[in-house]
């Protein structure tokens, strides 16, 4: 039993100027959130039971054995710090397999300034990792808990969307939102999809035509592949076009950059991840002016033609023939510039990013890009790792992975946003910080207090407003908050037989004796929790 009169907790009438989407402004306004000055997100007390009920469900979804891990970004190192922790348990198959979990966080690099659970500052993930000898064991476990993560969610009322990218071999389930912080690409008719940084699309056959001779013309002032298409009529992909971008390496030797000439359609984007992946480096900016000209281009106007020493990435789209590319003169272009002929790749890799309407890689039909709320990525990895073990024939082998990453805080704000109306929160059962809102007005407070015992001693958890505050004031706040039962003791509901019953979810109200408020309450949630599992 917790007293509101005791609990750090203050309701708002409006949240963060910031804040716009109707979830997240509850979160706020109901005291589960609360905004930092350097824009960071803390949980107070109500929050943070939010966060540990989701959090101690989601660790029932399969055994495992907790761990902390060292703070990284990239997910390849994070399956190493499992196997780390794992090697010097491992020794033959019969230690196998293990399960490990961790709550890890990461930096949102598409964070933007709509604050909230939808797009925070940083992710709070639930991770698990597997290790087998057995990679259909892998792929069963794999199965299974996403099969459990599913359920999950539908009891927790959030409209997830399943995908495949069977490329990476992962998977995901999103939560496809307007204020989401990651973009997403998919097809909604064989179910592939991915995140826009590792996404692909189909490519086109290339035609097979003559290779035309290279020609100058005159473009001047035009330096946009926009203006240079319309310039010289022809459609923007038989444009290729250069970007120039500085990669810094960082080895045990030391740290490295290395000018790149990426060059790609001119109808096409560039996705740096996956350049960035292609290349080995760890990151990439923007090269500058007198750095584009140091190696012989001439911004607006360049192209790898006629160039000496310099790292030329291609893009697999440069392949067709008699594209128009920069001269390296001002006010010059060529056209029929081909790649091979005219010049060649130091390095050829598939860095464009997908667009909407982009051929699926998978079955031809259009993709759909959107941003989306992360909530599961599963992914099994090859067993590259060193954690050894020893076979039946005593032979040595490498295990295989799986990682599951969960988001809390992306679930959390995804089932903010569906799980409200114009009053506040509704939360699920299954997700709601505390089972029981008491409410105790003149008169009731004895008997309310008694009520509060019983339900807690009963193992409900209770939330009891006793505050001297008036009856409108603290049925507001009851359902800003939204937890699953309102229960109301006062003069008024004793002399009408008992206490006033009302689940958030519904308007009807009903007055119960005392004695079966227990019975009353327990039935309804689990009566709630079966229906969603029953679908």
């Amino acid at each position: 039993m917790i007293r509101m009169s005791q609990l750090l907790l203050r309701t708002l009438r409006e949240a963060p100027s910031e804040v716009e989407s109707p979830g997240a402004c509850y979160l706020f306004r109901s005291g589960c959130i609360t905004l930092t000055p350097g824009h960071q997100l803390s949980f107070p007390p109500l929050g943070t039971l939010l966060a540990q009920k989701l959090a101690q469900r989601l660790k029932s979804l399969t055994p495992s054995q907790e761990v902390i891990l060292p703070v990284t970004g990239v997910d390849e190192h994070r399956v190493e710090s499992f196997a780390h922790i794992l090697r010097p348990f491992i020794r033959s198959y019969k230690d196998l397999p293990r399960t490990l979990y961790a709550e890890v966080e990461r930096e949102n690099e598409k964070f933007k300034s709509n604050t909230g659970l939808l797009n925070p500052p940083r992710w709070r993930n639930a991770v698990f990792c597997c290790t087998s000898a057995d990679e259909t064991a892998i792929q069963s476990w794999t199965e299974r808990v996403r099969g459990e993560i599913t359920q999950f969610l539908a009891e927790s009322g959030i409209p997830s969307q399943s995908f495949v990218d069977a490329f990476n071999r992962s998977a995901y389930e999103i939560f496809v939102h307007p204020a989401g912080s990651q973009n997403f690409a998919f097809c909604p008719h064989c179910h592939y999809g991915a995140p826009l940084a590792s996404a692909q699309f189909q490519r086109p056959a290339v035609q097979q035509t003559e290779l035309l001779p290279v020609e100058p013309v005159l473009t001047p002032n035009i330096k946009t592949i926009e203006e240079l298409a319309s310039f010289l009529n022809i459609p923007a992909s038989q444009t290729a076009k250069a970007v120039f971008l500085v990669a810094r390496f960082d080895r045990p030797e030391g740290r490295k950059e290395t000018f790149i000439f990426a060059v790609i359609r001119g109808d096409l984007e560039v996705n740096e991840f996956k350049l960035m992946k292609a290349l080995g480096a760890s990151s990439l900016r923007p090269a500058a002016e007198d750095e584009i000209r140091a190696v012989g281009a001439v911004p607006g106007f360049a192209s790898p033609v006629g160039l000496r020493g310099v790292y030329v990435v291609a893009d697999p789209s440069v392949s067709a023939p008699n594209l128009v590319a920069g001269a390296n003169q001002e006010d010059t272009h060529l056209r029929n510039v081909n790649l091979g002929r005219d010049y060649t790749a130091s390095l050829m890799a598939d860095f464009a990013m997908v667009q909407s309407g982009h051929p699926c890689p998978i079955c031809g039909q259009p993709l759909q890009v959107a941003p989306v709320v992360p909530l599961a990525e599963s992914s099994i990895y090859s067993p590259t790792l060193p954690v050894t073990y020893l076979n039946p024939s005593g032979q040595q082998k490498l295990a295989s992975h799986a990682v599951i990453e969960i988001s809390l805080t992306g679930w959390l704000g995804a089932a903010a946003e569906v799980n409200c109306d114009s009053a506040g929160l509704i939360w699920p059962p299954v997700l709601s910080p505390l089972d029981i809102h008491l409410v105790t007005l003149r008169g009731g407070e004895a008997a309310g207090e008694a009520l509060a015992l019983e339900l807690t001693q009963a193992g409900l958890q209770v939330l009891w407003d006793d505050r001297d505050e008036s009856p409108g004031v603290k049925f507001a706040d009851a359902d800003l908050i939204g937890l699953p039962v309102r229960l109301t003791v006062s003069e008024r509901s004793l002399k009408a037989g008992g206490v006033e019953w009302k689940a958030r979810a519904q308007e009807e109200r009903k007055v119960f004796p005392i004695a079966d408020i227990l019975q009353a309450s327990q039935s309804f949630l689990a009566d709630f929790q079966h229906k969603e599992q029953c679908g």
